[in-house]
């Protein structure tokens, strides 16, 4: 349904000639845009926090200088010349 709502954004057609178009009333489909409107605000406020609450960092990860090895937890750590040791759950992609 949210295609649906994105298409009738784009299209300019008002609601009662979409509803009857494909089938349903006009509080199903203001119910369906309520949802729609609550989960992009959410993804915004969690574009927003992700961005202001971490900071990128650029490691040289083809460099022969920078260990990166697997431990037992499913995750992976890196090593840096200086001693720096930066430990990540998850899959490593290099």
């Amino acid at each position: 349904m949210f295609q649906t709502i994105e298409d009738w954004k784009k299209s300019g057609l008002n609601k009662v000639h979409l509803v009857k178009n494909i089938g349903i009333t006009i509080h199903k489909f203001n119910y369906w845009i309520d949802k729609y409107l609550l989960l992009k605000t959410l993804e915004n406020k969690v574009k927003s926090i992700v961005k202001s609450q971490f900071q990128e960092i650029n490691l040289p990860l083809f460099s022969e200088n920078l260990e990166c090895k697997t431990i037992p937890q499913n995750g992976f750590e890196l090593e840096t010349p200086s001693g720096l040791k930066i430990t990540i759950f998850g899959q490593c992609l290099v």
